[in-house]
């Protein structure tokens, strides 16, 4: 299968989950994403992510994107088509989808898969790994009966071989299984607590828990508590992928680090090799994995990190005390940092090592406050959580003891000096982060809404794209394009049209495009790898298409495309009620002309009618009773005809919707004679009686005289 290639290789990502709930992006996939980018951009790779978009409550509450239309599917342009290999979160699979990958696997395209829920080549964490550290870690505090809360029921994948691992450690410590200690919480947090009350209701006993996820864990630990069970004095537990909600929790949960942006940068490198010729069945990886250890288990802060270790005494040479010190930092560090690679913090702690022996040896501080300037400026480009570096730290001043004792000349007062000096750097870089982060919230949140007052009030599609102009490069994101598919009889995804481009040196919007060969060749520059996020988004039932937004803050692209969505069928609405005015005005003038036609037409024979009717009620001698009642009918009617014909070609030469009304001093008797002859000779024609009292003179009004006869007459 042939793809469009660039000059670079370009990676498709997709996700069989919705990447975005909502607006808010899912936080698994963001971290998985944010390592592939990270690796893109070293390899200099192009990428294409596929992020489907849910609506939790509505009947979009599931939405793959995904390279195929189908049942709860958006098509959008990420495919074998248009890129060279494929990484893919494979988690809830449905049998066609799992078909389409196997099709790819058979014909020899790179597919990286990122768990092992079906077979294929694959990149995934040590599962198994990390549920035998948390058992063992467990089983160190004392304890042997140890529940566990399961995954997904009858599931493969993650969930499927933490149980495995949980069932193989009970075996390893020659614990007997007890089937009512072991629930399935579904990897969420409402069903954890489900969970921890079935096991609760069993009445087994436990003194501690194991969750094959944190969500688990957090529901599990609520359930606990109203239940007046103390975490960790009554029960420990341990939880597992180290989400960020694991240190908001009280006790801090201690859980297992799943390395995701660790993951997503394996996956990328991964796909590398299978394009480069590696054999797919060749390819399975797993990802190590580690015991993030807090207060949950029933371990205290001061005596986490120099567990991590063998003891620095045994080492008496400096060189060796130098190298267990960075590993000792770069191990703490690791534990909490999430957006960095192992081997970049081993690099940072190493430099950070050999400045500040350097600086000791020396006695003067100015190439470890260098070191501290660098610090800074690494967490600034690498957006890292400090609270890494002030665990490495402590590792650090704990492990100080075993440095001076092979470096005599050191003098210890210095040397704490320098790791105060160190401890302060970082608490005014965490201080800096959240000053920053707090006024870049505000700045974001004033900005969207702003953004998206004024789209809502856009009349047309340059109106949008001018709007989205002012605001996008404020929120990070430098390009974005919207097209909509042109439906054929053959293929609804075939084509595309451009409807707006904005962040482009030339708009391209109208261009029609093939959509399986998106980007055209000429649409970024080739100097640079491009990494954009692709989304699907509809109008309307009938207009659906796809949004490209550069991948340079994908927090912000469901919520940007959503209020695009929104302004794009305001815009429609209006310019349908403009176009329906219009029709409607074309309709009044047609209606205009043709009563106008109509009208002229009558008048003529009427003013014959009622012109022989009077001269015959003048020769009233000659004429029977009868007949002059009837003349006197005719010519009444007539008189009254004539003058809503007049009313009628009032209506025809005026303005539509408009009708001119006179303003004139009457006596209102004099005027509705006219009516009272023609009540009496209705009420005649149905055998009513007919009596009516007008005064001789008055009342004077001011009024329109044929307008007060026709509301009279309808009356009647």
């Amino acid at each position: 299968m042939q793809s469009v290639r660039h000059s670079r290789p370009t990676i498709g990502f997709l996700s069989t989950w919705s990447v975005y709930e909502g607006t808010a992006i899912d936080d698994y996939t963001h971290a998985l994403l944010e390592g592939i980018r990270a690796a893109a951009r070293n390899y200099d790779c192009n990428l294409l992510i596929g992020c489907g978009m849910s609506l939790p409550g509505s009947p979009l509450a599931s939405r793959t994107a995904w390279a195929v239309s189908g049942a709860d599917m958006d098509f959008i342009p990420v495919g074998p088509w248009n890129t060279d290999g494929l990484i893919i979160i494979p988690d809830d699979l449905t049998d066609p989808q799992f078909e389409y990958v196997q099709d790819l696997v058979r014909s020899g395209y790179p597919v990286i898969l990122t768990t092992a829920e079906k077979p294929g080549p694959v990149v995934a964490v040590d599962n198994a790994g990390g549920i035998r550290q948390a058992f063992e870690h467990l089983v160190q505090h004392g304890h042997r009966q140890i529940a566990f809360i399961a995954g997904k029921k009858g599931r493969g994948g993650d969930s499927a071989e933490r149980l495995a691992a949980y069932r193989e450690a009970l075996r390893n410590a020659d614990m007997k299984e007890d089937e009512r200690l072991i629930a399935f919480g579904e990897h969420r947090r409402e069903n954890g607590r489900a969970a921890m009350q079935q096991i609760l209701d069993s009445g087994a006993a436990f003194s501690a828990i194991l969750t094959s996820n944190d969500l688990s864990a957090i529901g599990a630990m609520e359930v606990l508590r109203n239940y007046g069970r103390r975490v960790p004095e009554d029960v420990a537990i341990i939880g597992f992928d180290d989400i960020q909600e694991a240190r908001s929790q009280n006790p801090h949960l201690t859980t297992v680090r799943h390395p995701t942006f660790s993951l997503g940068y394996q996956a990328l490198s991964s796909i590398l090799e299978l394009i480069n010729g590696r054999k797919p069945s060749e390819m399975s990886k797993r990802v190590a994995t580690r015991l993030v250890i807090r207060h949950s288990c029933g371990c205290r802060p001061e005596n986490m990190p120099v567990t991590l270790l063998p003891s620095l005494v045994s080492f008496k040479s400096p060189q060796k005390i130098r190298q267990a010190l960075t590993d000792l930092m770069a191990e703490t560090a690791s534990m909490e940092a999430r957006q960095s690679t192992r081997e970049e913090i081993d690099t940072l702690c190493r430099h950070f090592i050999d400045s500040f022996i350097h600086s000791l040896t020396r006695r003067d501080s100015a190439q470890f406050d260098g070191m501290l300037q660098r610090l800074v400026d690494w967490f600034e480009t690498h957006e890292e959580d400090t609270y890494a570096w002030h665990m490495a730290l402590s590792a650090l001043r704990r492990g100080l003891p075993n440095l001076l004792s092979v470096e005599p000349g050191i003098d210890p007062t210095f040397a704490d000096g320098l790791v105060d000096r160190a401890r302060l750097a970082v608490a005014e870089i965490a201080q800096c982060q959240e000053t920053v982060a707090k006024l870049r919230r505000k700045e974001i949140s004033n900005r969207l809404g702003l953004m998206t007052s004024q789209l809502l009030t856009a009349f047309d599609v340059p109106d949008i794209a001018s709007i989205l102009l002012k605001h996008i490069s404020l929120l990070g994101i430098r390009h974005i394009l919207a097209a909509t598919y042109s439906s054929s009889d053959e293929d609804h995804f075939a084509n595309a049209t451009v409807l707006l481009d904005v962040g482009s040196p030339n708009s391209r919007a109208g261009l029609k495009i093939l959509t399986r060969e998106f980007p055209p060749l000429d649409f970024y520059s080739s100097k640079e790898a491009f990494q954009l996020a692709i989304l699907p988004f509809a109008i309307d039932e009938k207009t659906t298409g796809f949004v490209v937004l550069s991948a340079t803050n994908l927090e912000l692209c469901a919520v940007i495309v959503r209020n695009l969505a929104a302004a794009l069928r305001t815009s429609r609405l209006y310019r349908d009620a403009l176009e329906g005015r219009q029709l409607a005005e074309d309709a009044n003038r047609l209606k205009s002309r043709f009563l106008s036609m109509v009208s002229h037409e009558l008048r003529t024979p009427l003013s014959l009618i009622v012109g022989l009717s009077e001269m015959l009620l003048r020769k009233q001698s000659k004429l029977s009773e009868l007949v002059l009642l009837d003349l006197e009918q005719i010519n009444t009617s007539g008189e009254h005809l004539a003058r809503l014909i007049g009313d009628v070609l009032d209506m025809a030469t005026s303005e539509a919707g408009q009708l001119r009304i006179l303003r004139e001093p009457l006596d209102l008797g004099e005027v509705l004679q006219v009516v009272v002859k023609i009540g009496e000779q209705l009420a005649r024609e149905k055998s009513l009686d007919w009596q009516a009292y007008l005064p001789e003179r008055g009342p004077m009004v001011i009024g329109d005289p044929t307008r007060l006869r026709q509301i009279t007459i309808n009356l009647i």
